[in-house]
């Protein structure tokens, strides 16, 4: 199996040529005697090219890689006040491929969902990072909205007869 734009493997990789004379010669096999389309996934049968001569080699796989794991590699934002929505801005995750190559990529990028519980409750919460069918977590913090100022109704009655109910 190949992954999307990965170059074919010719590393010990040989050529048995067979001349007119009869005689038979392994060669090393090269890039530039393979014919390999590897921007599409699919299956294929690449074609390996020398002198006037050519083979196929069937059977060749092609796909997208895939998401083998992933990890948060930069928090967003962790602490909010009851009732503020979550922002995943600043938020990064690595992700490692099936092909052994990593990426790092923002948790608002495409693909990129979340999961946790109601922030409008107090305390520590889970969230959830999903990406291509893998998972990590991390947690945030909800406190308590804080009192800031108080005022007085100005048309709120001000004067009361003793015995009579505020």
């Amino acid at each position: 199996v190949y992954y999307l734009n990965q170059p074919f493997d010719v590393e010990n990789a040989q050529l048995r040529v067979t001349y007119s004379d009869n005689t038979i010669e392994d060669i090393d096999m090269t890039l530039d005697m393979v014919i390999f389309h590897n921007a599409v996934a699919t299956t294929q049968s690449v074609e390996v090219v020398y002198g006037s001569q050519w083979t196929l080699i069937s059977n060749i796989r092609t796909q997208k890689k895939k998401a083998s794991s992933i990890s948060v590699s930069q928090t967003p934002k962790t602490s909010y006040i009851q009732g503020q929505p979550f922002d995943p801005t600043g938020g990064k995750i690595l992700v490692n491929y099936t092909d052994g190559s990593q990426e790092e990529i923002s948790m608002g990028s495409s693909g990129v969902t979340f999961s946790y519980s109601n922030l409008n409750e107090l305390g520590q919460h889970r969230v959830t990072v999903s990406y291509d069918g893998k998972s990590a977590s991390f947690d945030v913090h909800v406190g308590m909205r804080a009192v800031v100022s108080i005022a007085v109704d100005a048309n709120a009655k001000s004067t009361y007869v003793e015995g009579q109910a505020l």
